[in-house]
């Protein structure tokens, strides 16, 4: 059986900021750990240097499509062609779409369809949360 990675998440606003010092600490055990950064676009890498599998690059989404693509917009920075901050083993993404935490707004509805493709334009690793009603 394959040994899958485990995924850990560090919060901006808990007390675990150090990212480097965690993923040094989990390297050391042996075991596959995925790391996500969730600092908001505060903790971002260089070319050289990023302690993190996942880095979010904007604040939490709302329930409106400025708030959808300003999120979005915030990639932009991290997507150089030529030397990209956001690549594999070191992906940038903006704050995942929310399932089912939609009214019956039909702007809302359409945004929550075209928010997964607007991702995947923008290559950023999908994240989905759903939220019970």
């Amino acid at each position: 059986m394959p040994c899958f990675p485990r995924w850990l998440l560090f919060a901006g606003c808990g007390p675990f900021l150090d990212l480097e010092l965690y993923q040094s600490l989990m390297n050391a055990t042996g075991r596959n750990f995925l790391v996500e950064s969730c600092h908001w676009g505060l903790t971002v890498p260089t070319l050289d240097w990023c302690p993190f599998s996942y880095f979010r690059t904007s604040y939490d989404i709302s329930k409106n499509w400025p708030s959808v693509y300003a999120n979005l917009q915030t990639l932009r920075p991290y997507q150089d062609r030529t030397q990209p901050l956001s690549r594999p083993g070191c992906w940038a993404y903006p704050d995942m779409l929310e399932v089912g935490h939609l009214h019956r707004d039909s702007t809302l509805i359409n945004a929550t369809r075209t928010y997964p493709d607007m991702l995947k334009v923008g290559s950023s690793v999908l994240k989905q949360a759903a939220r019970a009603l």
